[in-house]
């Protein structure tokens, strides 16, 4: 229902490739859940949490249409904390920041607002919290985006984060592997 709501919501968003968006939205979400599974969480929160996780940025490019088209035109990447460093230049804000702020006003969870908060600053997050999860969910959604392999996008992965998220980075190679598959499957790719 939320996803509907917000493809809805996000129908012409200028600079923005939605189909490709959600694509990626839709990736982290399943990851998302998969992992909070796995660490024994709450994976519906953990799904929400990475559905929602870029939303400011579709919001900021609504706000700002020119000086963030433009700015993102000539940034080397779009993606994480590359990402917030143009918003911020641009708009002074970055999409963490304005994401959480329109789900609070929307009431979602607090888990939820917090993880969207905090998913680039994950380690900032009080323990237990679901943004390192969030974190680790995001860049496995960008090594299936480029081809990597289960084994190769683990290990981009830092292990500090991995234990922040309640996950056991033993079993992880072996657990998640059939999420990993789906991720690919997801994205249309082979």
């Amino acid at each position: 229902v939320i996803s509907c709501g917000l493809t809805g919501v996000f129908v012409n968003v200028p600079g923005v490739n939605l189909r490709q968006f959600w694509l990626n939205a839709s990736m982290a979400a399943q990851a998302a859940r998969g992992l909070a599974r796995l660490a024994g969480g709450d994976g519906e929160a953990a799904y929400l949490a990475g559905l929602l996780h870029s939303s400011g940025h579709l919001i900021l490019c609504q706000a700002f249409p020119n000086q963030l088209q433009q700015a993102l035109a000539s940034a080397e990447s779009r993606q994480g904390q590359a990402r917030v460093e143009v918003e911020r230049a641009a708009c002074g804000i970055g999409h963490p920041e304005v994401g959480a702020a329109w789900l609070d006003g929307l009431s979602f969870p607090l888990m939820v607002i917090e993880a969207v908060a905090l998913y680039l600053d994950p380690l900032a997050a009080e323990p237990g919290a679901l943004a390192p999860l969030l974190n680790v969910a995001t860049q496995m959604a960008a090594s299936v985006e480029v081809g990597d392999s289960l084994e190769a996008a683990l290990q981009k992965i830092d292990a500090a984060l991995l234990q922040a998220a309640g996950i056991d980075a033993q079993q992880l190679p072996v657990a998640f592997a059939p999420h990993y598959e789906q991720l690919f499957q997801v994205g249309g790719l082979p």
